[in-house]
């Protein structure tokens, strides 16, 4: 059963037609000639952070031996698309790789790693990325992994824990 209330009080209808697009900046946006998308700035303020498991390859084919823990920061600077390769041989695979800023101290990158199970913040010293190792277990078994971490205010006192 379909059911359909209307109501008016008398006034007249507005007409019917296609909505006028908001007079703001995306009229003027650059567009790409070729493909008539919007154009990509030279410069962007943020990055992708990109965290993965990367494996060995022999005579082109895929291994099943993993590398060393790997993060890839992506940028856009000068029109020029830019990678920093982050890795870290002390674990073979990053779970979480993510923005921290802990109180008091500049932005960093926290990572949760397998194989071995580190907890790690990384910094910006004399331009590259350097990491503090903050907890590292071993948990006896044949692989040690932190498979999650996440960053809250946990007990109310306004600082974010791990």
């Amino acid at each position: 059963m379909l059911c359909i209330v209307a109501g008016c009080k008398g006034e007249k209808p507005a007409p019917a037609g296609p909505a006028e697009a908001p007079a703001h900046a995306e009229a003027d946006a650059p567009v790409d000639r070729r493909t008539g998308a919007p154009a990509i700035p030279d410069s962007l303020p943020y990055g992708l952070l990109l965290a993965f498991s990367q494996f060995g390859v022999v005579d082109g084919q895929a291994t099943s031996k993993p590398g060393p823990a790997r993060f890839d920061i992506l940028t856009r600077e000068d029109g020029e698309w830019k990678t920093e390769v982050v890795e870290d041989t002390q674990s073979n695979i990053f779970h979480k790789a993510m923005p921290f800023t802990p109180r008091g101290q500049p932005p960093g990158i926290l990572t949760a790693a397998g194989t071995g199970a580190y907890v790690k913040l990384w910094h910006r010293e004399k331009g590259k990325l350097r990491p503090t190792t903050l907890w590292h277990a071993e948990f006896g078994g044949e692989f040690n992994r932190i498979r999650d971490v996440e960053v809250a205010d946990l007990d109310g006192d306004g600082v974010l824990e791990i």
